[in-house]
Formats: structure tokens, sequence, C-alpha cells
């Protein structure tokens, strides 16, 4: 019998130290708060710690020495809700778990070909970052917010300033008008006043004197029911103006009836009447007969009295027409004529309208007044006393009727030449089974 001893020992150290050292590593691998897995170059599974099981709770056949990657990777899906690529690397994840938890997964490659992969916790952190991304959602929707409220205040503030300025303008013109007024109405009385304290002192027995003041104080009172009818006018159309009206009148029959009511005025000044009326002798228009009649009169009045004996005043009428021709109706008087639009509808280019045009030969007017012109008390130098002094009131009233009406209402003038006042109104459209009953209010309109 031959016995060989051999001396173990250094390779009993060598056995317990690399025991140890496995130890150590498990140990070390079990505190981290990381899930670990080692696979070998063939992908299969040769290490892995605590974490990893809890991760994604395998069960106890799931994970064993020499299990496949593949093997591993499907028992952890039952875990897994979804897989999202993670920002940190090509090989990274961001895995939300099925309870609401979500791991960070990342894979690298070992020298020998193995590989290692390792998972942490990041539910808080993607709780933070949620409450971090709906904070700066509702901090964007609070600056949108602060960007509408700023921009509505300062709409508001500049609404407010408009209205201030209107509101101040209004006070401005309600102060002008009644200093106007005033003023208008103190003349004639002071005037009467002071006739009435002559006639009852030195000229109470001067039967010259006497007829002559009471010519005056006629002249007066008449100027003053004048004004007072105009304010009144004035007021009644400025309280509907807001509400178009629904009627139906005849422009023609109206210019004929203004023209044929004052051609005795015009005939005791030896001033020719020229009116030139629409084909058909019919012209309807929407509106209502009073007014329509009282903005035809005022500019057929205005024209007489401001035109020389003798001169023509040239009145014409048209119907379906443009907006912009109704505005340029006509040549102009001269080529270095004055021409505004005191008011207009709005634009529209199917709307249709029926026009008055009252030409006279007067003295004209200067292009620096045309705008003041439906000024309340305007009157232009020169016509604010003498045979043709009026109230000052008669435009503002048709630009106000004629806004009521969402018409329009233009001037030429030329000095030494004459004037051109153009009114229009909206052609009246009549429905087919209606056309009797609209022609018959037409008829009776013209009628009246």
């Amino acid at each position: 019998i031959i016995g060989v001893a051999i001396d173990i020992t250094e390779r009993k150290g060598a056995q317990a130290r690399v025991a140890a050292a496995e130890s150590r590593l498990r140990a070390a691998l079990e505190s981290m708060s990381e899930s670990f897995v080692l696979w070998d170059a063939r992908g299969r599974l040769v290490l892995w710690n605590r974490k990893f099981r809890d991760f994604f709770g395998f069960s106890e056949g799931d994970l064993r020495i020499g299990a496949s990657y593949e093997q591993v990777e499907a028992a952890a899906a039952r875990a897994i809700k979804m897989a999202h690529a993670s920002d940190d690397g090509q090989n990274d994840y961001d895995l939300e778990l099925k309870d609401r938890r979500w791991i960070h997964y990342a894979e690298r490659r070992t020298a020998d070909g193995g590989l290692v992969s390792v998972g942490a916790d990041i539910t808080a952190l993607k709780a933070q970052q949620s409450a971090l991304k709906e904070n700066d959602r509702e901090m964007r929707r609070t600056v949108e917010n602060l960007r509408r409220s700023q921009e509505r205040v300062q709409e508001l503030a500049a609404n407010y300033e408009q209205e201030k300025i209107r509101a101040e303008e209004a006070n401005r013109s309600k102060s002008e008008f009644l200093a106007n007024m005033s003023h208008e109405l103190r003349t004639p009385l002071a005037s009467l006043a002071g006739f009435i304290e002559t006639l009852s002192g030195p000229a109470r027995d001067d039967e010259d004197a006497r007829d002559r003041f009471l010519g005056i104080m006629t002249v007066q009172t008449e100027r003053m029911r004048r004004l007072i009818n105009d304010l009144l006018s004035l007021s009644r159309v400025e309280m509907n103006e807001h509400m178009p009206p629904t009627g139906l009148v005849d422009l023609n029959a109206l210019t004929v009836d203004v023209a044929e009511a004052l051609a005795p005025v015009a005939t005791s000044r030896n001033i020719t009447l020229k009116l030139d009326e629409t084909e058909n002798g019919v012209a309807p228009v929407r509106g209502e007969r009073d007014q329509v009649y009282e903005v035809i009169e005022n500019l057929v009045q205005n024209a007489i009295k401001y035109s020389p004996n003798g001169s023509r005043i040239d009145i014409s009428v048209s119907h379906s027409i443009s907006r912009d021709a109704a505005e340029h109706l006509g040549a102009r008087i001269a080529p270095d004529s004055g021409r505004l639009t005191l008011t207009a509808p709005a634009l529209d280019p199917d709307a249709r309208f029926g026009v008055v045009r009252v030409q006279d030969q007067g003295g004209g007017i200067e292009r620096r007044y045309l705008p003041r012109l439906a000024e309340r008390f305007f009157r232009v130098d020169g016509q604010k006393s003498g045979p043709t002094s009026g109230t000052g009131l008669g435009l503002a009233i048709v630009k106000h009727i004629v806004n009521r009406h969402r018409g329009g209402f233009t001037v030429e003038s030329a000095p030494d030449i004459g004037s051109v006042f153009t009114v229009f109104f909206p052609v009246a459209t009549v429905s087919k089974g209606s056309t009797q009953a609209e022609g018959q209010r037409i008829e009776n309109s013209a009628g009246q």
C-alpha cells in the first residue's frame, strides 16, 4: 500500500477566502436599495438579489441559476404594465408596474460578454415629476389667465377711456347746446322785452313806431316759434333714432308734394323749381312718411332761402342705385368743389337706395365749413342774421332722421357757384306675396 499525502491547506484557505468574498458580495448585493441581476455570456442567470425578486414579484420557481434571460423576462412581464424608453441611455427603461410603482432599469455588458441589470425604484421621483408637470401646467394656465385678464383689463381701460371721452364730449355738447339754445331764445326775448317797454313808454302814441315795432316783434316771435318747433322735432328724432322705421313710402311722390307745396315761395322770388322724377314715377323706400317729407322739405327750403332771385333749383329723384353711386351722384359742380359725406350706412355691396338730390345756384359754402354743417346751431358766417337767418337746427334734424332710416347724407359746395345736398334711403324690398298690399301702401302714402 502506497499512500500519498498532499497538503491542501493553501487550497482550503483559498476556498475559504472565496466563500468569504462571495458571502460579502451577496451581503453587499442584498443590502443594495437597487435590484441587481447578473447574466453570463450565454444569457443564463448567475446571480441576483432580493430587490430584484421583490420588484417583480417572482415566485420560487422563476429564479434559479441557469435560467434563461427569456424565461426570467417572461416571468417579470406579469408585473409590468408598460415599458417606456428612458432619456438616460439606449439600454435604459422606465418600467411602469401594475401596482403603480416605477422602476428605472439599466443593462450593461461585462468584459466577458455577460450582462448586468440594475433597477432602481423611482416611484417618488415620478410622483415629483408628475407634480412638477402639473404645477407647470397650472402655472401656464395661471400665466395665460393673467395674460387674458391683463388684456381684458386693458380692453376695459380702453373702453373706459373711450366712454369717458364720449361722456365728456356729450357733456360738452350738452353745455354748448344749452348755451346756444339760451342765446337763441334770449336774443328774441330781449328784443321783444325792449319793444314792449318802448311801446309802453315813449312810443305809446307814435303810430308809425308802433307799426314798425309790431312788425319786428312778429318776426322775432316767428323766430322763437321755429326754434321751439325745431327743438321738439330734433328731440323726437333723437328719441327714436335707434329704432329704424318699418313703413313704406314713395320717395318720388313725397318730392313732388314738397315741390308743389314750396312752389309759391319760390315763385314769389322768381326762382324756378325743376323736378326730375324717376322713370316710372315710383320710388318705394323704407321710411316714416312725415320724417322723410321733413328731410326733403328742409333741403328744398334751404335751397330757396339761400338762392338769389331769378335762379333755378334742380331737384332729382333716383331709385335702386348703390351706396357709392348715391354718394357721388351727378358730375361735380366745379373742379375744386368740396364734397363730404356727413353720414352713411354700413357698407353692403347688395344694398340699393332711393336718392333725392337738391342743387341750388346760391353763394355756396367754403370747404372748411362742410364738416360742421350738421352741428346743432351751426350757421355759416353771413347766415346768422338778416332775411335768410335760420335756427341752425335744420341740417342737424336731417342728419338724425337719415341716421334713423339707415341712409346717407352728402354735401358738395363751391363758393359763388352753389351747393348740392343729397340724401338717400334704403330701397323697400317687396316680396311677391305682398306686392299688392305694399303697392296699396305706397299709393296711400302718396295720396296723403
